[in-house]
């Protein structure tokens, strides 16, 4: 099997609009981009700051775009790590196995 985790993976940072809510056209741009240039992946929701400022949907709904990447040469890695173990495990759960009750 053939290792994906090499190379360089940038964070996909989320971008807030005026009302302090998720900006949701941007990351889609910026997913698109960054998949044409010579990186290795990303990931996703970034690691820039943003991520314990973001509810839990929005978590998901970050990780669930990035996973519809058409670029399959392109790794997204998901960004689960909470501050409590069992949001983590549940994150990671639901964001690999969408549609797993809680």
């Amino acid at each position: 099997m053939e290792n994906r985790l090499r190379g360089i993976f940038a964070p996909l940072s989320t971008p807030f609009d005026a009302w302090e809510e998720t900006d949701w056209p941007q990351p889609r741009g910026k997913l698109t981009k960054w998949m044409r240039t010579g990186l290795s992946g990303v990931m996703v929701p970034g690691s820039s700051g943003e991520f314990p400022y973001l509810d839990r949907e929005e978590k998901e709904r970050l990780v669930a775009f990035g996973r519809e990447n058409p670029r399959r040469d392109k790794a997204v890695i998901a960004c689960t790590g909470c501050g409590l173990t069992w949001e983590t495990i549940g994150l990671t759960t639901r964001t690999t196995c969408p549609g797993t009750p809680e």
